[in-house]
């Protein structure tokens, strides 16, 4: 059920013209899983400094994707509400796990384990967080990466989803204040740690191997998406409009530039 919503939501998108893969603004394909099914990301605004927002990292967190489906149509429409920020959105990073309804990708890869960082380590390979054979070693974990080279991010949100009760704002990096002010709007607590250890997560990379300010934004799982968007919208505007105090590192790369794909 929760898969068909996903859908209807892209079958919205194409009705208002928004996700047009040939010519003109839209969302466009920045690679493809192991199944080859497009990875899409929508980019909102030409601005120099950029934010990415990524969803489904994991197939079995749908309530990930819709957010950030939802967002990008809300911001679409909107983009003056990024006030100056340039916004990458990629709802859905692991669609073939989506698809089928499982953590990992079709290799049975958890692609948030599956990031080059010093605490990757190949866990057993029956497991639900199986980080692969080696770091970065598939197809949407590198999608993942080639995005922060190419928009070099000052604020990175990965939207997952948590059993109700532990939804949180998870922060990575230099983000502790964009953290609480995130939990300030939509209600979950800040929290520098999710309570267990997880090696070769992509907010380890981001957050505290690049220094860029890094949410994970853990999600109630089960919960109705019109909830969710209506605890969490401002939250999300909250992190693309939020500018640190202090310069941060940005991902290396060279640099967003010209970019055919923003609105």
């Amino acid at each position: 059920m929760r898969r068909l919503c996903l859908v209807a939501v892209g079958a919205a998108f194409l009705a208002a013209g928004c996700m047009d893969s040939t010519a003109g603004p839209g969302w466009r394909a920045v690679g493809r899983s192991v199944e080859e099914r497009e990875i899409r990301a929508l980019v909102v605004g030409r601005a120099e400094s950029a934010a990415i927002i990524f969803g489904a990292f994991h197939g079995d967190e749908p309530e990930s994707a819709e957010l950030a489906f939802r967002f990008a149509e809300y911001l679409w429409r909107n983009p003056e509400d990024a006030r100056g920020r340039r916004v990458v959105i990629v709802p859905e990073v692991n669609p073939d796990g989506l698809a089928s309804r499982k953590r990992t990708n079709a290799n049975g890869v958890d692609i948030n384990r599956n990031v080059a960082v010093s605490n990757w380590m190949p866990r057993g390979r029956k497991t639900r967080s199986f980080g692969g054979e080696l770091p970065s070693s598939e197809p949407e974990s590198r999608v993942v990466l080639r995005l922060m080279q190419r928009y070099r991010p000052e604020v990175v949100v990965s939207i997952h989803s948590i059993r109700s009760g532990r939804q949180c704002v998870n922060y990575d990096g230099p983000a502790k204040e964009l953290a609480e002010r995130m939990s300030k709007l939509c209600g979950y607590p800040a929290k520098g740690s999710i309570g267990y250890p997880t090696p070769g997560s992509f907010g380890t990379y981001a957050g505290k191997q690049l220094g860029v300010p890094t949410i994970t934004l853990e999600l109630p799982r089960g919960a109705a998406v019109g909830d969710i968007w209506e605890k969490c919208r401002l939250a999300l505007l909250e992190a693309v409009r939020w500018r640190p105090r202090f310069p941060v590192r940005r991902a290396p790369g060279r640099g967003p530039g010209r970019d055919r794909l923003g609105r």
